[in-house]
This record gives structure tokens, C-alpha cells and sequence, in this order.
């Protein structure tokens, strides 16, 4: 069984870069999301960790400083970090930035496959100032998504597919470790495709759907992901939920 985000995307993080490449705009709202709840102001310090092939970053004001982590080599490889930005391979428990340095930490779709949540928050709550930002955006325990998860994807995945989802307790953990939320909001959106035939080779790549034919996936997008055709494009409905947390002691 594989369960933790480096043993997953080790072995699959080059079919999900793939994905991305092949429809780098698909996921633009949620991106967009995750910046239009921060406050960033100029030559703000963020950390994105994990911060897969570096998706993140094209949406971020140039002013920025940014510092992208990963657990995974494949992802690593992926980053282009320009003369400003700095990278490091590292892992939840102990991420390897000095304390005090960000002043955001975005942790985006990637928390349900993070073993010692706990002490991943206890990194963060190091990394971050006094006055800094903690934001996770991951799937909400429960929900139709979650569902499509631990059910779809994990039946027609080789590797399977367990994630812990955010719920209540999440943020008792988040409390227990001296992060103090500030916003919590549940977002629908849609993902946007140029043809059926990328949307399907979209979903097969990120979600490593190697069990599934093309008429599998799209009976499994049909019953989970509200697939519909606007105009010349297609589109499936997402949603996550974004928290963004500060210290408690601020």
C-alpha cells in the first residue's frame, strides 16, 4: 500500500507533471483561490511546500520571494527557480528553512496524503513569523470529492488511493500546535479543458488512473465530477476547502 505523498508521487509525480503540462491552465481558479485569500504584500517571504512541479508560481505577484519545497525528486526536477527564488528537498517532519523565515506557508492539495499532520504543523508554526500566514486548501472529509477519491480513484489506481481529508479534527490539531484560523471557506470550481480527449487524458495522468479505459473514466467523472461542455470547452466541478491560519500568539 502506498499512502504518503512522497511514496505516491515517486513513483507517479512524472504522469501528474504531464498532466499538468498538457493542460497547464486547467486548474487556474484554484490557484487563484489560494492568492486571492492572502495578504501579500511586496517582497512578501512564501514557502510552497510541497510545491509539486512549481504550479503555484505563475500566479504570484513578481514581487514575491519565493521558496519551493518538495519531498519528491521527480517534482524537483520539474522546478525552475529564477534568480530571486531558492528550492530544497525536505519532508513534513522536518523541513529544512531556518525559523522565522516565511512570511506565508501555502500547503495546496496535498495535506491528506501527510502521515504526522501534527508535527508537520509544528514545522510550520517554526517557519512562519509572528505575524505570518499558514493557508491549506485540500478536500473536505465526506464530501462528493472525497468520495471520488477513496472510492474511484482508488479502485481504478494501482497504487490505491486513502487520503485523510480535512475535518474538525484537523483543526483541533491545527489549535493544539499554535495555529489559530482566521478563514475557513469551502469553494466549488470548475477545472477547464480545451477537448474531452484532454480532460480524460488530464484525469488518467494526475490521478494515475492506469486501471481505467476512457469510457471508465468518464462514467466515473460523470457520477462524481459534474462533467458539461460549454461552448468549445469542457469542464469538471472541483472543490476545496481553504483555511488560512496565523499564530495563535498574534
Amino acid at each position: 500500500m502506498y499512502d504518503t505523498y512522497q511514496e505516491i508521487f515517486s513513483l507517479r509525480g512524472n504522469a501528474y507533471h504531464d498532466a499538468m503540462a498538457l493542460e497547464p491552465t486547467a486548474r487556474d481558479e484554484e490557484f487563484l483561490n489560494a492568492v486571492r485569500l492572502l495578504d501579500l504584500s511586496d517582497g512578501e517571504v512564501l514557502v510552497d511546500f510541497p510545491s509539486g512541479g512549481g504550479y503555484l508560481q505563475q500566479y504570484l505577484p513578481e514581487s514575491v520571494q519565493l521558496i519551493q519545497g518538495e519531498t519528491c525528486q521527480s517534482f524537483f526536477d520539474q522546478l525552475k527557480p529564477e534568480q530571486s527564488h531558492k528550492t530544497f528537498m525536505g519532508d513534513f517532519e522536518s523541513i529544512p528553512l531556518e525559523s522565522d523565515t516565511a512570511g506565508v506557508f501555502i500547503c495546496l492539495a496535498a495535506l491528506h496524503h501527510v502521515v504526522d499532520v501534527a508535527q508537520f504543523f509544528s514545522e510550520v508554526t517554526r517557519v512562519l513569523r509572528n505575524d505570518g500566514q499558514f493557508l491549506v486548501a485540500d478536500v473536505v472529509e465526506g464530501s462528493n470529492i472525497a468520495e471520488f477519491l477513496n472510492t474511484f480513484v482508488d479502485q481504478h489506481n494501482s497504487m490505491g488511493h486513502h487520503g485523510v481529508f480535512l475535518s474538525s479534527q484537523t483543526l483541533q490539531i491545527a489549535q493544539e500546535k499554535g495555529l489559530k484560523c482566521q478563514a475557513n471557506e469551502v469553494i466549488d470550481f470548475d477545472w477547464k479543458f480545451r477537448s474531452e480527449k484532454n480532460m480524460l487524458d488530464f484525469c488518467r495522468g494526475l490521478f494515475g488512473l492506469d486501471l481505467a479505459n476512457d469510457e471508465r473514466i468518464k462514467q466515473g467523472i460523470h457520477r462524481y465530477l459534474v462533467p458539461r461542455k460549454k461552448g468549445e470547452h469542457f469542464y469538471l466541478r472541483w472543490q476545496l476547502a481553504y483555511i488560512k491560519f496565523g499564530l495563535a500568539g498574534d
